[in-house]
C-alpha cells in the first residue's frame, strides 16, 4: 500500500510540475511513466544478505623469526655501519709520506 501511495504522489507532481513548467503534452504524458518506474526501482527490497563474520588476530604468541623484528632490523644496521666506519677509519693511513730521492 506505501509503494501505491508513494506512486500516486510521484506521479501527481510529475504531472503538476510538467503543466506548471508548460512542458507539451507529450512529455507531460511521458512524466508518470518515468515516475511508475522509478517507483517500482525504489519500492524494491534490498535481498538479505548474510554477512561472514571475519575473526583478525593481530597478537602473535612469539612464533615468528627473530631476525624479522623491526627493532632487531634498526639494531643490526646500526652496528653494521659502525663496522664500515670502523674499518674506513683504519684504513685512512696512519701519517707522513716520505719521499726519498
Amino acid at each position: 500500500m506505501k509503494s501505491i501511495r508513494l506512486f500516486l504522489a510521484a506521479a501527481t507532481l510529475t504531472w503538476l510540475a510538467g503543466t506548471a513548467l508548460r512542458i507539451d503534452r507529450h512529455a507531460a504524458a511521458l512524466a508518470p511513466v518515468a515516475s511508475i518506474i522509478s517507483t517500482q526501482a525504489y519500492a524494491q527490497d534490498a535481498p538479505k544478505v548474510e554477512v561472514p563474520r571475519v575473526d583478525v588476530d593481530i597478537h602473535t604468541k612469539g612464533d615468528g623469526v627473530w631476525y624479522l623484528n623491526p627493532l632487531v632490523l634498526v639494531i643490526g644496521g646500526g652496528v653494521l655501519l659502525l663496522i664500515i666506519i670502523a674499518l674506513a677509519m683504519g684504513n685512512r693511513g696512519g701519517g707522513t709520506t716520505i719521499v726519498k730521492s
